[in-house]
């Protein structure tokens, strides 16, 4: 989380990135400025020689840093996000609960600016995309048998039939 929120707002300083607001051309927008961000973490860890993985990770976090700002959240976006935050290769599922928490201490830096029905809406957020990524709560699901309790029960099972055996372990299955 720290190197995400070293480099999330970096992409802002793309030349020609910044926009005036309509309402308040005193004010600026910077839209996907996440992106650009991004190629920063790249290439600026690449230099500093940081693991490609942990690149990777930080890269998502900062490339998602704002789709938490949405004010709708569909069962499908719930899904989407949950995919995005995925990382090839990286063992970790939560990387979209960095993401969220990323968000909420980017809020809480915003000093007088961050109201707490906010900060609440993103915890909010993520107790929903908890509960949409693991339905069953934290029930622990157990098999009824085991591959042990198998083979006690059949001694002359086959551990590891084998596709084109297929036949061969129905039969003698049925037998």
């Amino acid at each position: 989380l720290l190197w995400s929120a070293i480099f999330h707002d970096w992409g802002k300083c793309w030349p020609g990135l910044a926009q005036p607001k309509k309402s308040d051309s005193s004010q600026y927008t910077y839209i996907m400025h996440e992106a650009r961000s991004e190629e920063l973490v790249y290439d600026v860890m690449t230099r500093l020689g940081i693991e490609p993985v942990v690149r990777k990770v930080v890269g998502r976090i900062v490339r998602l840093h704002m789709d938490p700002h949405q004010k709708e959240w569909s069962k499908r976006s719930m899904g989407r996000f949950l995919h995005a935050a995925r990382v090839k290769g990286n063992p970790r599922t939560d990387i979209w609960k960095l993401v969220v928490l990323h968000s909420i201490a980017d809020l809480m830096g915003k000093h007088e600016m961050v109201n707490e029905g906010e900060i609440n809406d993103r915890i909010g957020l993520l107790h929903r995309l908890s509960d949409y990524e693991n339905p069953m709560g934290n029930l622990i699901y157990t098999p009824l048998v085991n591959g042990e309790d198998l083979q006690v029960m059949f001694p002359t099972l086959p551990l590891k039939p084998l596709p084109n055996q297929r036949d061969n372990f129905i039969g003698w299955i049925s037998e």
